[in-house]
């Protein structure tokens, strides 16, 4: 069963999709801003942080150590 809730926060919305067939989940940000020289960077910058790492896993290679583990 899925079930779609939008929680509005003030200058953003999360938008949320629980669906209960899968064990892994995506998050996707997408930004309405228009793209300046000034945060071009920043964005790009954000985007790899927010993939590449966590409190947990500060770096890549911990996140693959981790990963391996679970096979």
């Amino acid at each position: 069963m899925e079930e779609y809730k939008v929680f509005d926060c003030g200058q953003y919305k999360i938008h949320t999709i629980k669906i209960d067939r899968f064990k892994s989940f995506t998050v996707d940000i997408r930004f309405t801003r228009k793209i300046t020289k000034e945060t071009l960077t920043k964005r790009a910058l954000l985007g790899d942080i927010l993939r590449f790492s966590t409190k947990n896993y500060p770096n890549k290679r911990d996140i693959a150590k981790s990963l391996e583990n679970l096979y």
